[in-house]
């Protein structure tokens, strides 16, 4: 009887750690917006956040969903409808390796927009600000030109939070004409906040004219955010039709094919990537997106 006792005691035991072994392995809802669901049997079950996805499971999302699993020591964001195998996410983000080269990517984003300083921004006759009693600044309305410059500010300096609550602001007031690019502007200053899903709404259905100042931003932001997004098929697509708009060698067209060569990793094409990769390695040199580049071309 305590042998048969001790048997039954140790099997419970080595269940519970398979259990625990299994669970170690799951990765879990992090962030979720509409509909996202995993498949249970024959069927489907509603996700909620917290909830455990195991990593042989699958995923569907519903138009406008989003959902952000952690785990694994990875963050896998996923924003467009469809449905999607747990491994196969997990596969293509290693490849990709955003958790190793997403210190480059944010230092090239960070570079991307620019615009005047303080001291310039005034010499050029735009309005600045107005000190209230408690020295907190107020920024006019009005033109669009000071909204823009003091969410430059913002972002320059790193405080995203108050860029976006500026541009929300500029968006509202903003005539026909400058709503594309307070739209992109708030699209890129939610991008560099980490809010992927507010990046990408903010930009949806935007199109730049060829000779827009920020139109190649917008290009290389909008692929980041659909790497960022795992959406590598999609970014592929996207980049491949503006190469002739990064022909010129500087450092937006490093970052151009930097992307292109993340989202061939994304799909698993080897030598697209690596031919990508290599170019954006010979444009940028040893710093910043050329190094990343030069390490994923020393990865398999």
């Amino acid at each position: 009887m305590k042998r048969s006792k001790r048997i039954l005691g140790l099997s419970v035991f080595l269940a519970l750690v398979a259990t625990a072994s299994v669970s170690s392995l799951d990765m879990s809802v992090a962030y979720l917006e509409g509909r996202v669901e995993k498949q249970a049997g024959s069927g489907w079950a509603a996700l909620s956040l917290g909830d455990p996805v195991p990593t042989d499971g699958v995923l569907r999302l519903d138009n406008d969903s989003f959902v952000e699993l952690r785990g694994l020591g990875l963050t896998i964001k996923v924003s467009r409808s469809g449905t999607y195998s747990i491994r196969d996410l997990i596969d293509g983000s290693r490849r990709v390796g955003l958790t190793a080269v997403g210190r480059a990517l944010s230092d090239a984003f960070s570079a991307l927009v620019g615009g005047p300083s303080r001291k310039q921004a005034e010499s050029l006759g735009v309005r600045g600000n107005e000190e209230t009693e408690d020295n907190e600044p107020v920024w006019k309305a009005g033109r669009f030109d000071d909204h823009r410059s003091a969410a430059m500010d913002s972002m320059k300096s790193g405080d995203y939070a108050t860029a976006i609550g500026i541009l929300r602001r500029a968006l509202d007031e903003a005539t026909p004409e400058e709503r594309p690019e307070a739209k992109f502007l708030l699209g890129y200053a939610y991008a560099q906040a980490g809010n992927t899903a507010e990046a990408l709404r903010a930009l949806s259905g935007l199109a730049p004219a060829a000779d827009d100042s920020w139109s190649r931003d917008f290009i290389v932001l909008k692929a980041r955010l659909l790497i960022d997004a795992s959406a590598y098929a999609e970014e592929v697509s996207w980049l491949s039709g503006y190469e002739r708009s990064f022909s010129d060698g500087d450092d937006r067209s490093a970052l151009y094919y930097f992307l292109l060569g993340l989202g061939y990793r994304g799909l698993g094409q080897a030598e697209k990537a690596r031919s990508s990769l290599s170019k954006a390695s010979t444009l940028a040199g040893d710093e910043g997106v050329g190094a990343a580049a030069a390490e994923l071309l020393r990865k398999p």
